[in-house]
């Protein structure tokens, strides 16, 4: 099962990351929504958590988001599952994530650093 990972400008001030994976021949689709000052944040501690999969994770709160980090997934498979809980009524408000497998996550610091620059 490929994932697929894009990340793009959502609107101005906006990075999403999207992974779409195909599962018994349905695509799903998962997405987190990002103001450009977390993108930025976060896209250092990808490439800071890159190679110990097990890290604490934790909460964080930047600007109008709420980051929810945390490891999950096999031990030979790890995953870092990225949570944002913006405010319903803020722009692009609402509950939003995705798991990102250890093995991409400098890839995905990468295709955000690209994003805001």
């Amino acid at each position: 099962m490929t994932m697929l990972i894009t990340v793009s400008q959502l609107s101005p001030g906006f990075v999403n990351i999207q992974t779409s994976k195909n599962k018994r021949g349905r695509t799903i689709d998962w997405n987190l929504r990002v103001e450009f000052s977390t993108a930025s944040w976060l896209a250092d501690r990808l490439d800071e958590v890159h190679g110990t999969p097990y890290h604490a994770g934790g909460e964080f709160r930047m600007g109008g988001d709420l980051l929810k980090i945390r490891t999950g997934g096999p031990e030979q498979a790890p995953v870092l599952n990225v949570h944002n809980d913006r405010p319903e009524d803020a722009e692009c408000g609402g509950y939003s994530g995705v798991g990102l497998p250890f093995s991409r996550l400098a890839e995905v610091a990468q295709q955000i650093r690209t994003i805001i620059r």
